[in-house]
């Protein structure tokens, strides 16, 4: 798995994984998503940003969403800052408020996480799904 805590206070991997130590470059949510329909960035990505939803529980979205940190956000409306992690059949241990570290392959939305996309989309969001 391709995650890592970066909370104050958590203990630092030794040696850092592969895809880097919190804090290190990332690439920018903003930047995956575009303002486009479509995914601006794909294949694999290091994002880091704060857990605000984690919905891994029994039938629920097998993933969670994260949010680029504050700091890290740009100006424009026409991009988003959130982003949905499709954990698939496993589970990450996250919280919300956590902020993480995660390699993913973005893929504009598979046929395999057509039931979450269709349950998403029914409560207004309109998703780019990426993978750990």
């Amino acid at each position: 798995m391709s995650l890592t805590a970066c909370n104050a206070g958590a203990p630092a991997p030794l040696p850092p994984p592969a895809f880097g130590a919190c804090g290190d470059p990332a690439t920018r949510i903003h930047l995956i998503q575009g303002a486009g329909t479509t995914a601006a960035l794909t294949g694999s990505r290091t994002i880091e940003g704060v857990v605000v939803g984690d919905y891994q529980g029994a039938g629920q979205f097998n993933g969670y969403f994260i949010q680029e940190e504050v700091a890290d956000q740009d100006a424009d409306p026409l991009t988003s800052e959130g982003i949905f992690v499709f954990s698939g059949s496993g589970v990450d241990n996250v919280s919300a408020g956590d902020v993480v570290r995660v390699r993913v392959n973005v893929d504009p939305a598979t046929q395999s996480v057509a039931d979450a996309i269709a349950k998403l989309k029914s409560m207004g969001f309109d998703p780019i799904i990426v993978t750990p």
